[in-house]
């Protein structure tokens, strides 16, 4: 035997909503009242059975689809309401439930920006954005749309994530998002930078603003001629081969230059890069171009080239822990700031040293020459 006979029923909202499942006391429907229950979108309804049913069941789903169930047998019935319906359950053609499920709608997500998109120290780009939600977002992203000069290239977009917490119910999530562009081969040309923010059905709301991609700005000669290389090379107006040509060239009129190790391994690594290649790269991922960028930067930057880079990174470390907040690493991340900038002050005073010390060399190499 399977025991005395049992039914219920419940209503299980979906996970995104963060609402406990409700049970339907089946005791409440007596006579022909018809009940009505309000749930969310995407809900789910148990009815089941316990021990065996003692004669024929029918369950019926806005009088059209029939779900029968013979005697003796367990009911065990699940339906996911995605629109208004009427469920009536039937024991030998006697109406023992009977409700109106009506569906509240998830409402679209909303997003805007705070701020503006604006450049920081000529290179990186930042702006806050809001967005909220009746449930809460689950994700949110950041897309820089190709430039024009760049439609050749394989990518349409560039993609970044913007912090959300999984753990947590984002009605309202602000995030700060900062980045600095200038090493990207789309670097100064002008594009959309779009937010779009996601619900847990995957609906979708999105914000645009027209940008230019920040830009660095070389005050180095021979650094502006890679990087001008490098941009000519990713509109297709330049050969492999002529950008192979100029750079030898450059660096053979300056064995200076290439006689710094630092410079000389940037060198030969984009030259073997260069080599390689039978066509251009139409990639933004592409390592000759991270090649170029870094050769161009090491000719820019001298000696400094690794404590800026490694500068560059807390930085970005800072504002990431910033918008996680993370006090701890928000502590830990400034400290480590303040250490690299310190770092930087220091060699930038070594260097004055070393050229004051160089020019009194050469003044006294000249006052003994007029002796």
């Amino acid at each position: 035997s399977k025991g005395k006979f049992n039914i219920v029923a419940w209503v299980k909202p979906p996970l995104y909503t963060g609402m406990p499942q409700k049970n339907i006391g089946m005791e409440n429907f007596s006579g022909s009242r018809i009940k009505e229950f309000f749930v969310p979108f995407s809900s789910e309804i148990f009815i089941k059975t316990y021990g065996s049913i003692p004669s024929a069941m029918k369950i019926s789903v806005d009088n059209n689809d029939e779900y029968t169930f013979k005697k003796g047998s367990d009911i065990d019935f699940i339906h996911q309401l995605k629109k208004d319906q009427n469920i009536i359950f039937l024991k030998e053609k006697k109406e023992i439930f009977n409700t109106n499920f009506r569906v509240i709608e998830d409402q679209k997500p909303k997003v805007n920006f705070i701020s503006n998109p604006e450049t920081v120290n000529g290179v990186s780009i930042k702006f806050l954005i809001q967005a909220n939600d009746d449930y809460g977002i689950v994700e949110a992203k950041v897309e820089f749309l190709k430039p024009e000069e760049f439609d050749h290239f394989k990518e349409e977009l560039l993609t970044y994530d913007l912090q959300v917490f999984k753990e947590k119910k984002n009605k309202l999530l602000k995030s700060l998002f900062f980045k600095n562009m200038s090493s990207h081969i789309w670097a100064g040309g002008s594009s959309n930078v779009k937010v779009r923010v996601y619900d847990d059905l995957n609906q979708e709301a999105a914000v645009l603003k027209s940008i230019k991609i920040p830009e660095k700005e070389f005050f180095s000669p021979v650094a502006k001629k890679i990087y001008t290389i490098r941009s000519k090379l990713a509109k297709n107006n330049i050969s492999l081969s002529e950008a192979t040509t100029v750079i030898n060239n450059l660096f053979l009129q300056s064995k200076q230059i290439y006689l710094d190790k630092l410079i000389n391994d940037k060198y030969e690594n984009a030259l073997a890069i260069l080599e390689k290649l039978d066509q251009i790269p139409l990639s933004y991922e592409s390592k000759l171009y991270t090649s170029l960028w870094e050769l161009a930067l090491v000719l820019e930057e001298g000696k400094a080239f690794s404590v800026k880079k490694n500068l560059e990174q807390i930085e970005q470390n800072l504002f990431d822990s910033i918008n996680q907040r993370d006090t701890e690493k928000v502590s830990t991340n400034l400290e480590k700031f303040k250490e690299s900038i310190q770092s930087l002050l220091d060699l930038n005073n070594e260097e004055q040293k070393k050229s004051l010390v160089n020019n009194e060399g050469r003044d006294n190499y000249k006052k003994q020459i007029q002796k």
